[in-house]
């Protein structure tokens, strides 16, 4: 019944969408947690926390947008590339049910922030596979993601996956000119 919503109710996929997420994080917003600090963070995140580690509140209110930003780009890139409908927003709703299980960490933190890059670097990524030439693309995608690394530093190894999209875009722009001149 409830992947059935997510398949046809249009309207009741949008009030699930603001009212569980919202439901799931009043507890949050009534006692917020402290920020998280570890050894990995880097110098975008050190003055994120330096600027708003005392006041908890605030900084909850804002990993709630930042993660429901990042579940509306994931939607999107869902359904602009034809991997869900372009009526469902089923994925963003499991995105954020998975980012709001834990209430530990439910407030800025550096993965939070460094999540936001790397999704919009996979939108851009993406998209470079429908352009003839998708370099500006994936320059975009390389930058999102050194901003990223200057975040949260384990995430540098998305670099891999960039350099992995060029192989793949190599390939993918080979077999369109085979294809188009098999001459």
């Amino acid at each position: 019944m409830f992947v059935k919503t997510f398949k046809k109710n249009y309207h009741l996929q949008l009030l699930l969408l603001i009212i569980v997420p919202l439901l799931l994080w009043i507890p949050i917003f009534t006692n917020p947690p402290k920020m998280i600090s570890s050894d990995f963070d880097m110098p975008i995140y050190q003055t994120i926390y330096n600027l708003l580690s005392l006041y908890p509140l605030l900084s909850s209110i804002i990993a709630f947008f930042l993660i429901y930003f990042q579940a509306i780009i994931l939607n999107s890139i869902f359904s602009y590339n034809q991997l869900s409908s372009k009526t469902s927003f089923f994925p963003a709703f499991i995105y954020l049910l998975i980012l709001s299980s834990d209430k530990n960490i439910m407030t800025l933190n550096p993965i939070i922030i460094s999540n936001t890059f790397v999704i919009i670097a996979l939108y851009f990524i993406f998209k470079s596979y429908d352009k003839r030439d998708g370099a500006d693309e994936i320059f975009n995608s390389a930058l999102l993601i050194s901003l990223s690394s200057l975040t949260y530093s384990p995430s540098i190894f998305f670099i891999l996956w960039i350099w992995l999209s060029f192989i793949a875009y190599k390939n993918y722009n080979e077999k369109i000119a085979e294809v188009l001149n098999p001459f």
